[in-house]
């Protein structure tokens, strides 16, 4: 409780920092979702929004109670989710942490935010990051690799992978040695900066799709923060964001 507490003092910290309003968020009824795949046999665990709660500010706040193993519809353990959350800041943003184990082969898995909508931002501006960590616990060294051309993605304009794309990032596997871990991490556009996005945006997503070795844990955490230019500020204040949620 104490670390989600932190994670959400942090997230409501950053929007008054950005100087945004704050509105209700718009939330697909799947808010957070993964998918585990084994030499061909899938599983998945879902997160609806009402396994989460809104604050009397409208943003939405989901944490896994207990671990999860995950099996494919035959029976066979394809993974562990140990720990994950999502934060959802109405104004929006959206962030992302998970915790993961593969089964006894290499495990492929895609984690995926629900679709965040909102009225339309004209002149948005936006940022991304991810970080990962990776670690070994059997001694032969541990891999986690892109399963693609990269590990995370941040999209706008539709639900991940049919929206458009805002930035792809970690394009390079990540190692560790025996019985050790190693991480990585990556940002669009760097430096705490803004990057324009050029067009008019009425929702966003994310997603993390990736490999890792047998036996072995990653854990990764991203965040995807899209504001007006501060031209648009004003603008943005006087359309009212008052969204209520809407479960689909």
């Amino acid at each position: 409780m104490k670390n989600r507490n932190a994670v959400k003092a942090c997230a409501i910290a950053l929007v008054a920092g950005l100087g945004v309003s704050v509105a209700h968020a718009d939330l697909s009824t799947d808010v957070f979702t993964l998918n585990a795949t084994v030499d061909g046999q899938s599983g998945s665990f879902v997160a609806l929004i009402d396994d989460g709660y809104f604050d009397d500010q409208g943003n939405f706040y989901w944490t896994l109670e207990a671990a999860v193993d995950i099996y494919s519809d035959n029976g066979l353990m394809l993974a562990t989710l140990s720990n994950a959350s999502l934060i959802v800041i109405a104004d929006p943003i959206i962030s992302m942490n998970f915790n993961v184990q593969a089964s006894n082969q290499n495990t492929i898995f895609s984690v995926t935010s629900g679709l965040l909508s909102f009225p339309e931002i004209s002149s948005p501006i936006g940022r991304a990051s991810a970080g990962v960590t990776v670690t070994d616990l059997n001694g032969d060294g541990a891999t986690l690799s892109p399963d693609g051309g990269y590990m995370y993605a941040s999209q706008y304009n539709g639900d991940y992978p049919n929206g458009t794309p805002f930035a792809d990032l970690l394009s390079s596997p990540v190692t560790a040695g025996a019985f050790q871990s190693g991480s990585g991490s990556d940002e669009y556009p760097g430096g705490g900066n803004f990057a324009n996005i050029g067009e008019p945006i009425v929702s966003m997503s994310a997603a993390w799709t990736f490999t890792l070795s047998a036996f072995d844990v990653a854990s990764g955490t991203s965040t995807f923060v899209v504001v007006p230019t501060p031209a648009g500020f004003g603008l943005l204040g006087m359309a009212g964001l008052v969204v209520l949620r809407r479960r689909r």
